[in-house]
């Protein structure tokens, strides 16, 4: 195996969305291209800006945030259906540790959740044998409704939104200027995150072709054009 070149993430984005087999990259010529790259672990925020002749993409800004990503989604929701959990079953406890099984299917079930969230306007998260005390086992079964997920990540999504304004003031241009905002990674199918961008740029906001995808897809062009 030989390293050939390293590809800088949210260029590799750009490339798997817009490539064009014939065209390349012409159709975009001179375009400014905003990546909004928000997955389980970080945000990444890059201006980026497509040269005259449709060969190179340069950078003009760059943000990002390390400590707000899909995952924490997920533990807010856990942290939200453990005090409902309590509060239904009375149980004399301040809080629950789950352990091994129950807590992988915990999570599971929460991030299935989320992910429903974002085609339906409510979602039934079910564990069975959630937690057992005593010998007596009790299962969790509780609705969350999209607005509930919302008001639970509003906070996540203002420090987004200030991410983005960010790099706009790093490139010293103002949001009229972005000819496409691409929003790639798991949280660009979270109705809330698109219509926050939405705000800003309108009907410029794509969510690109398989999000969780777009990286490697992109990478993969890259390298069978390399010469």
């Amino acid at each position: 195996m030989r390293l050939e070149c390293f590809l800088h993430e949210p260029f590799a984005a750009l490339v798997g969305h817009f490539y064009d087999s014939e065209t390349k990259l012409k159709h975009i010529k001179g375009d400014r291209v905003l990546v909004f790259d928000w997955g389980g672990g970080t945000l990444d925020v890059c201006l980026a800006e497509v040269s005259e002749d449709g060969k190179y993409i340069y950078e003009t800004a760059h943000d990002g945030i390390e400590d707000r990503a899909g995952d924490d989604f997920d533990k807010k929701i856990m942290s939200i259906l453990k005090r409902r959990f309590l509060a239904q079953t009375k149980l004399p406890l301040d809080d629950i540790e789950l352990k091994g099984a129950a807590s992988d299917r915990f999570w599971i079930r929460s991030e299935l959740g989320k992910i429903e969230l974002s085609s339906s306007q409510q979602a039934e998260i079910e564990v069975p044998n959630f937690f057992e005390l005593m010998g007596k086992p009790f299962d969790l079964r509780e609705m969350m409704t999209r607005e509930q997920f919302q008001e639970v990540i509003e906070e996540e999504l203002l420090a987004a939104e200030q991410c983005v304004l960010r790099c706009l003031k790093h490139a010293r241009i103002t949001a009229g200027l972005v000819d496409h905002v691409l929003m790639v990674g798991g949280t660009s199918n979270i109705p809330a995150v698109r219509h926050m961008l939405e705000r800003h740029f309108g009907s410029r906001v794509k969510v690109a072709k398989e999000p969780d995808a777009a990286i490697a897809r992109g990478a993969a062009v890259v390298a069978a054009e390399l010469p």
